[in-house]
């Protein structure tokens, strides 16, 4: 990719869209995961990259907290002042919307508003509390259709896959499973995506350990991830 000086992708055709899942059961090492992506991606996208992460439940208790109604300003401001990778505590479904449209906002740069330098990488624990194959709130909704439009990369992370919205899985361009699909429904749900041998390996993965699946049909499996400092 190529920056200007400050940091920001200079050619937008450079920029390609993240969407990416991590399924593991509780204590199998998924927020590791999805944490290790989440900085990874950051640092891909260039010093104006910012990482966000929506703590559903509370977890990420060592990341930076952003209040939501000052995270429109936030966006706008020079990231290598700041920190690179910070959380936002949602509640409700209109909360979601807000997020959404700041997030849209903080993109287009409506008339007072300050246009935000560089992409942004969204990763949302436990996602199928917002968005499940009954329910999903409109503005998670909104993101996995349109985000590619204001560049926002989504890193979504659940326990079930069979609990998740097919709408998210059918965006995603990257599928990771980490220790292993027990569940039956989870094994039906996942044979409708997976080829038939990546579908074996994703049943008997060892702890921590992991498979990634593309959708351009390759997978591979690797060791554990050790997460990075921020």
């Amino acid at each position: 990719m190529e920056y200007d000086r400050n940091g920001v992708v200079t050619k937008a055709r450079e920029y390609r869209r993240l969407v990416a899942l991590v399924y593991g059961q509780t204590g199998s090492g998924k927020t590791v995961l999805a944490r290790a992506l989440l900085m990874e991606r950051v640092k891909a996208l260039g010093p104006a990259a910012v990482g966000v992460i929506v703590d559903t439940l509370q977890e990420h208790i060592d990341v930076p907290a952003i209040a939501p109604e000052t995270f429109e300003n936030f966006l706008g401001l020079d990231s290598r002042r700041g920190p690179r990778i910070v959380r936002v505590l949602l509640d409700t479904d209109d909360d979601f919307e807000q997020f959404s449209t700041d997030l849209e906002n903080s993109y287009t740069a409506p008339t007072g508003g300050r246009k935000r330098r560089g992409p942004v990488v969204l990763m949302v624990d436990e996602v199928s509390y917002w968005s499940s194959p009954n329910k999903s709130t409109p503005g998670l909704s909104r993101l996995i259709r349109y985000g590619r439009h204001w560049q926002v990369d989504l890193i979504g992370v659940a326990r079930r896959p069979a609990e998740t919205s097919r709408e998210l899985s059918a965006q995603s361009t990257a599928l990771y499973i980490i220790g292993g699909i027990v569940e039956p429904r989870d094994q039906a749900y996942m044979r409708q995506i997976l080829p038939a041998e990546a579908m074996s390996i994703s049943m008997s993965i060892s702890r921590f350990h992991y498979l990634k699946y593309s959708t351009d049909g390759t997978y591979t499996l690797l060791p554990p991830v050790k997460i990075l400092g921020h």
